[in-house]
C-alpha cells in the first residue's frame, strides 16, 4: 500500500488513484507545489492494484541499455521548426501517428496556463503540446483516458518524462497498441513555483496568456523567452535573464525524488521507445540549426524509418556517447541545492520574483549582458 517515504520518493503521476476501484487516494498538493498519494484506510481494501502500477516500486523497466539502442541525430521536415525547442521531432512522430489513425499523449498549457497531458487525435491539439514547458505536467487523469482508448483497440503515442512513461508502462502492461516516447529530463519542476512567478509577471504585465520557454523567432535565431499577455503585449528575455528558467537550471524548485541518486530512470533503466531531446553539441552535418538527439529500441527504428520514407523527419546515424557529452542528466539527477527549502517558503511568503532576487545567482551586469545578448540594448539605443 505505497509503504515508502512519499515526500522522497513518488514521482507525482497519479497512476495510483486511478487504477485504485474503491477511490481511496486522492493526490494532495504537498509543502513543495508536488502532488502526493493521500490514503483513506476505511476505503482501502488491500488490492495491491497502487502498488503495480507505481512507479517507484516498480522502477526495472527491462529496457535495452542505453548503449544498445540506435542513436540519431534528425530534425523535423516539416516547415515551421521555431515552434518546437529542438528539432521538432516530436512534432513529426506526432502528426504520423495521426494520419495513421491513432491518438497522440502530451503536455499542453490549459486554459489557466497549468501544464496538463491530455489525449487527441486532433492535430491542433497536438499543436499544443510543441514546446518544452519546463514545469511538471498533471498526468492524474490521462491514464482512465487512455485505458479507455486502448480497450476500444485504438493506437496510442504517449509521451512524457521518463517515469511519466514508467507509470504508463505498469498501468497499461505490454499493449501492441502503445508507443512510448520519453523525453530528455532535467527533472520535474513545482507547479506552485511556476503559478507564483505567473503571479509576479502579471502584476505587472496584466493577465498572462502564454509563454514559450524557447522561443527561436521566426528566422530561428533567437534563443529566448516570450510570455504573451491578455493585452496583446510581448515580453521578450534571454533565455539565462528569464528569472524562472534561471531558478530552474540553479534547482531551487525540483522534486526530491528527480535528484542525484534517487531518480530511478538514468542510464541503463530509461523506459521508452523512443527517446528525444536537444542535440547539444552536435558536431555532424549540420541540416538544421536546432537538432534534435533521438536514441531508439528496435520498435523505435522501425518507426523511424517510416518518417523517414514519408518524408517528415530526415536523420543522419550518431552515437551515444556524442549525445550524452551534453546531456549528463540521461546518466545522472539533478544536484541539491541547499537553499531550495528556504526558497520555497520565501516565495510562498513573498512571492517568486522576491525569492529570485534574494536568493539567486542573477547580478546586475550578468542581466545587462543578457539584453545585449538579445539584442535589446542594441534596439532601444537605435529608438
Amino acid at each position: 500500500m505505497l509503504d515508502f517515504s512519499h515526500e522522497e520518493r513518488c514521482y507525482h503521476c497519479g497512476a495510483c488513484a486511478q487504477k485504485c476501484p474503491t477511490g481511496a487516494i486522492q493526490m494532495e498538493m504537498g509543502n513543495d507545489g508536488f502532488l502526493y498519494p493521500e490514503i483513506n484506510e476505511e476505503k482501502c481494501i488491500h488490492c495491491g492494484a497502487c502498488d503495480r502500477v507505481c512507479p517507484h516500486l516498480n522502477w526495472e523497466q527491462k529496457m535495452p541499455r542505453l548503449e544498445d539502442r540506435t542513436c540519431f541525430a534528425a530534425v523535423s521536415t516539416i516547415n515551421e521548426q521555431y515552434k518546437s525547442a529542438s528539432g521538432g521531432v516530436f512534432y513529426s512522430l506526432a502528426r504520423y501517428f495521426l494520419q495513421q489513425g491513432g491518438y497522440v499523449a502530451g503536455c499542453v498549457w490549459d486554459d489557466t496556463l497549468t501544464a496538463r497531458h491530455i489525449v487527441t487525435n486532433r492535430l491542433d491539439e497536438v499543436e499544443r503540446m510543441r514546446g518544452s514547458k519546463y514545469v511538471w505536467s498533471d498526468t492524474t487523469e490521462i491514464f482512465r483516458e487512455i485505458s479507455e482508448l486502448l480497450k476500444c483497440g485504438e493506437k496510442v503515442l504517449f509521451t512524457g518524462t521518463p517515469c511519466q512513461v514508467a507509470a504508463a508502462n505498469n498501468y497499461f502492461g505490454k499493449q501492441e497498441n502503445l508507443l512510448t516516447c520519453g523525453i530528455f529530463c532535467h527533472g520535474n519542476t513545482s507547479p506552485q513555483m511556476f503559478a507564483l512567478w505567473k503571479k509576479d509577471m502579471e502584476a505587472k504585465y496584466g493577465k498572462m496568456e502564454n509563454v514559450v520557454f524557447r522561443y527561436h523567432g521566426p528566422d530561428g535565431n533567437d534563443n529566448a523567452v516570450q510570455i504573451t499577455f491578455q493585452s496583446g503585449k510581448k515580453v521578450r528575455q534571454e533565455i539565462n535573464e528569464n528569472r524562472f528558467m534561471r531558478g530552474f537550471s540553479e534547482n531551487y524548485f525540483g522534486s526530491e525524488s528527480c535528484k542525484d541518486e534517487k531518480c530511478q530512470y538514468k542510464e541503463g533503466n530509461i523506459p521508452g521507445d523512443i527517446l528525444i531531446g536537444d542535440f547539444w553539441g552536435y558536431t555532424g552535418k549540420k541540416i538544421s540549426k536546432w537538432m534534435s538527439a533521438v536514441i531508439c529500441t528496435p520498435t523505435g527504428v522501425t518507426i523511424f524509418k517510416k518518417l523517414e520514407e514519408e518524408c517528415l523527419v530526415e536523420i543522419l546515424p550518431s552515437e551515444l556517447s556524442k549525445i550524452t557529452e551534453k546531456n549528463g542528466y540521461l546518466i545522472h539527477g539533478t544536484h541539491i541545492n541547499p537553499l531550495q527549502h528556504e526558497f520555497i517558503e520565501m516565495a510562498k511568503q513573498r512571492g517568486f520574483l522576491k525569492a529570485y532576487n534574494k536568493l539567486g545567482t542573477m547580478s546586475w551586469y550578468k542581466n545587462f549582458l543578457y539584453k545585449i545578448k538579445l539584442g535589446k540594448i542594441k534596439k532601444f539605443l537605435k529608438k
